[in-house]
């Protein structure tokens, strides 16, 4: 790794140059200006107009496998513990917005649809996770630091990322408070109860009572054969959970959703939403929510377009 000018760095990438630079340049030049990263000849020696801000980029990791040429020397060649120096300081260097505001949100989810909805209900920042696609502590933290905030508030929206959620609340000077949401539907409903007016403990009172009054089906499909919870599954057959536990797997969709109104039943909902994934068209989920229309007519069912990933329909029920 040699410093070629006050701004350029030069890294030796060697036998990574065959196998892992095409990622590096790939994401790298993301942020960076295109013209600031390229390759020069057959040794891999590649470009980049700003160290630090390579060495945040999480490509920067990257670094730690390759191995520094030259160590010292008075041509501008930046010692091996330089280089670490300045690579630990930008890896745990946080942009942190300082707070213009009491209390502030950042929601985990999937989806254009869901992501736009999270932000028109008030949330100050969006972390792209869910179910197979959890965020690293790493991502929940830098969205957190960017809230301009006192206090945060942290949706997870799925039950194996609030301890990574959880995590964040010693690494920084803001308080975290973490929602206990194991769904995107809990969190919509708690942030419909955000009033920012109101104290910090009422906040986190109101919003645990939303999520309480919340029941969520989850349509998905089945990748392979199966034996789960005493359901016997055969590929490519439609799932139905609900709150977590799996209902059966259907062939049929109209049947599926004549079973999830059976389940729907015992709740006597008020509130019903459904939320169609990025592979249904719209007027499929409009055919299926008239199963659940039909079956409670005294209910207010809407449906969104929430574009997430991996389930076919997210159902909210109050």
């Amino acid at each position: 790794i040699r410093k070629w000018s006050d701004a350029h760095f030069f890294f030796d990438l060697f036998e990574a140059f065959y196998c892992e630079i095409e990622v590096f340049f790939c994401v790298t030049c993301g942020n960076l200006r295109a013209d600031s990263c390229f390759a020069h000849g057959n040794n891999g020696i590649a470009e980049a107009d700003n160290i630090h801000a390579l060495f945040k980029h999480p490509a920067g990791k990257l670094l730690r496998d390759l191995r520094v040429i030259e160590h010292d020397g008075d041509d501008g060649v930046l010692a091996g513990e330089q280089i670490e120096a300045e690579l630990e300081a930008a890896e745990h260097e946080e942009k942190i917005a300082a707070p213009e505001k009491e209390y502030g949100v950042v929601a985990v989810c999937a989806g254009a649809g869901m992501e736009a909805l999270f932000q028109e209900l008030g949330a100050d920042a969006i972390v792209t996770g869910g179910q197979t696609m959890n965020p690293a502590t790493e991502d929940i933290l830098a969205a957190i630091q960017s809230v301009p905030a006192k206090t945060v508030f942290v949706l997870p929206n799925n039950k194996n990322i609030i301890m990574a959620a959880e995590q964040c609340v010693p690494l920084t000077e803001k308080k975290v408070v973490v929602m206990p949401t194991k769904t995107v539907p809990q969190g919509i409903s708690a942030l419909l109860n955000f009033n920012p007016e109101n104290s910090e403990e009422q906040l986190e009172a109101d919003m645990k009572e939303a999520i309480s009054h919340v029941h969520t089906a989850m349509v998905t499909y089945a990748a392979r054969d199966s034996d789960f919870d005493g359901h016997i599954i055969h590929a490519g057959e439609y799932l139905a959970l609900m709150d977590g536990a799996l209902l059966g797997s259907y062939t049929n969709i109209k049947t599926l959703f004549k079973e999830l109104s059976w389940a729907f039943d015992e709740i006597a909902p008020e509130f019903i939403t459904v939320y169609y994934g990025k592979d249904v068209q719209e007027d499929d989920a409009q055919e299926a929510a008239k199963t659940i229309i039909d079956c409670f007519p005294d209910a207010e069912v809407s449906v969104v377009s929430g574009g997430q990933p991996v389930y076919y329909y997210m159902i909210s029920v109050e």
